[in-house]
């Protein structure tokens, strides 16, 4: 009891009118976050009230003790009204919500509604009240908590996609042919060492003289060999 509720769910309901709070409870869902404030547990200040009666008697109203009670579960009685004019509004110290402890030596605690009213008509012209005034011990002003988002599951991170690289066309030359022309493969191999290597034209000297074929006769003797003396 007492507990004020200052957020559902995601709504403030702090300074709002009563049909906003009830909107905000109907806009949950089945599962409600409530924020509250609980208050601290009121504290009771004894005090003595005394009065006389006036023309307009004492001028107040009660209600509660046993059987009939006015806050669920306190069976206490209580000031429910102070009249205008009456010697409790003149004094100025009764207030609505006091509980009223005893009138002159007779105890109200744990007594019915009936037997307060004959305990306070049996009261001559003085009268002493004693007076349990409760107050509530103020909160500091705070903001509303809150609520936490929901935890979302991280997203797996994409892979960037690369492009394949462009193949290069590479031609594989030997490093021994590459340099320069006199490293060229020869024109002809043999792994006969007595046969002649053939000479390629590009390496034919130009200082060279040219060489002319003579034809020979198709009719020519044979040439006779004679020894000559020694």
């Amino acid at each position: 009891m007492n507990d004020v509720i200052v957020k559902v769910d995601n709504d403030n309901v702090v300074n709002v009118t009563h049909s906003e709070a009830v909107d905000a409870l109907k806009r949950a869902g089945k599962r409600v976050v409530l924020y509250v404030k609980r208050l601290k547990a009121p504290i009771e200040n004894i005090v003595t009230i005394e009065l006389s009666k006036g023309n307009r008697g004492l001028g107040f109203s009660i209600a509660g003790g046993i059987g009939n009670q006015h806050i669920p579960g306190d069976d206490g009685i209580f000031v429910t009204k102070v009249i205008e004019g009456g010697a409790a509004e003149q004094d100025g110290r009764l207030a609505v919500g006091d509980r009223l402890v005893a009138v002159n030596n007779t105890n109200l605690e744990n007594v019915s509604h009936d037997e307060a009213v004959a305990a306070l008509k049996a009261t001559s012209e003085h009268v002493v009240l004693t007076v349990a005034k409760s107050f509530i011990p103020a909160l500091p002003d705070s903001e509303p908590p809150q609520i936490p988002p929901p935890e979302e599951k991280p997203e797996k991170p994409h892979k960037p996609v690369v492009a394949p690289k462009p193949v290069q066309s590479v031609t594989s030359t030997p490093k021994s042919f590459a340099s320069s022309p006199s490293s060229r493969p020869p024109a002809h191999y043999d792994e006969d060492p007595t046969r002649q290597e053939l000479i390629r034209p590009d390496e034919i000297r130009k200082d060279m003289p040219n060489l002319e074929l003579l034809d020979l006769p198709s009719h020519h003797t044979d040439i006779e060999i004679e020894d000559f003396p020694k």
